[in-house]
């Protein structure tokens, strides 16, 4: 019986149908963003400012939900932020600790 009951588990867990993943964050119709940033880094962007500053763990959560890698997606973010004002729009918070801190100000005029 014990064998029968571990077989049948294996199967279920074999034939089973898979359960479908979440579908990715769908770029926002109006969105307009600087050369350089493409859709899904935008909506990153856009998330990323709705909140003064992340931790690292918040982040790489957020990252994954755009189904981007976190440092690259920074980095590509920074480097067309610097471009156009000469500084990145996401930085280290003043406190440190690990939290990373979105300005509004460098933003604004990357998404305008």
């Amino acid at each position: 019986m014990a064998e029968t009951d571990a077989v049948s588990t294996l199967l279920t867990g074999i034939f089973a149908e898979p359960e479908p993943e979440p579908a990715p964050p769908a770029p926002l119709a109006d969105a307009r963003f600087a050369p350089g940033i493409d859709p899904v880094h935008g909506n990153l962007l856009r998330e990323l400012a709705t909140r003064s500053s992340w931790s690292e763990g918040e982040l790489a959560e957020l990252a994954a939900r755009h189904e981007v890698l976190l440092e690259g997606a920074l980095d590509l973010i920074n480097e067309v932020a610097i471009e156009i004002t000469g500084e990145p729009v996401v930085e280290v918070g003043e406190n440190g600790g690990g939290q990373l801190r979105v300005n509004d100000e460098v933003f604004r005029e990357i998404t305008s």
